[in-house]
């Protein structure tokens, strides 16, 4: 949750241009998606797990232009 708030006040201090604005999203549903698998709540596919991975690289190389 820090994470995605620390994002959104970059992004509000134009600190993170506007094209990534939509990253913030990808770090909810990872969190959302690591709580239900760590309560057992929801079951991922290895497909489920390829889109996410696909996602957290993304947003891995975005936070890397600002490292």
């Amino acid at each position: 949750m820090i994470v995605r708030i620390l994002f959104e006040e970059l992004y509000k201090k134009n600190l993170i241009k506007s094209e990534y604005s939509n990253s913030k999203q990808i770090i909810q549903n990872a969190i959302n998606s690591k709580a239900k698998a760590e309560y057992r709540a929801a079951y991922f596919s290895r497909a489920d797990f390829e889109m996410l991975q696909r996602k957290a690289e993304k947003f891995i190389q975005i936070a890397q232009l600002y490292l």
